[in-house]
């Protein structure tokens, strides 16, 4: 599902527009000495079928689970994790202790199934939990909720330069882009910003014309593995 929220901008007007079919879990670990670890998630639903995005900040590559557990108030699901992808970070500069936090990587989990029926009330409404092993860091939960718009922190102009400023959050990727006409068909993409396991502030800066008018929007969807 390409568009999960988007974002028109125009001369320091916004306009904002969210879709209520995409959900998101902020995953906290059962283990408090792992609690520094980010895990979240998150869900595209379209009719029965969820594509899903699990991102957890840590490199689960020589044992990585293999199932998700999707539980309601009366039902529970589990859910195959086939696709998983390890990105690893390159140590920081001395000191080397404690070393989680000089030396890490990344775990992210893609995928799709079909929502049983008997857990769909629960998962719209946000009543649903997932459950996610993480082996020898200990386990992962939190509650699956209709996702909410991001976040817009500011528009400047910067003489000929115009930024946008925005949060953006795991485990979701965001992509600026312009047109110099609504009614155009076609939108020119600007920069794509990946958040993997951790939220930070992204700035996004385009040159701004001598003439006219120029239009932004930003799609925000599950990221992907590139």
């Amino acid at each position: 599902m390409k568009t999960i929220s988007s974002l028109i901008l125009v001369l320091g007007t916004v306009v904002t527009t969210t879709a209520q079919s995409n959900f998101r879990a902020s995953l906290a670990s059962d283990k408090p000495e792992t609690s520094w670890i980010a895990a979240s998630a998150a869900f595209s639903l379209d009719g029965p079928s969820a594509s899903f995005t699990i991102s957890l900040g840590y490199d689960l590559s020589a044992a990585p689970p293999t199932a998700a557990r999707l539980s309601g108030a009366s039902a529970e699901f589990t859910f195959e994790l086939v696709k998983s992808y390890t990105r690893v970070h390159f140590p920081l500069p001395a000191p080397p202790e404690p070393w989680e936090f000089d030396y890490g990587g990344s775990t992210r989990f893609l995928g799709a199934f079909l929502l049983p029926d008997n857990l769909r009330e629960d998962f719209v409404a946000g009543r649903t939990t997932l459950f996610l092993p993480g082996g020898q860091v200990g386990d992962f939960s939190g509650t699956v909720l209709p996702a909410s718009p991001f976040l817009i922190k500011g528009l400047e102009r910067q003489g000929s330069s115009f930024e946008i400023h925005f949060t953006a959050e795991p485990p979701y990727q965001y992509t600026v882009e312009y047109t110099e006409s609504l009614g155009a068909t076609n939108w020119s993409a600007l920069r794509t910003v990946q958040a993997l396991s951790q939220t930070f502030e992204a700035v996004v800066t385009d040159s701004v014309p001598d003439a006219g008018t120029r239009f932004y929007r930003i799609h925000r969807e599950l990221c992907c593995h590139q």
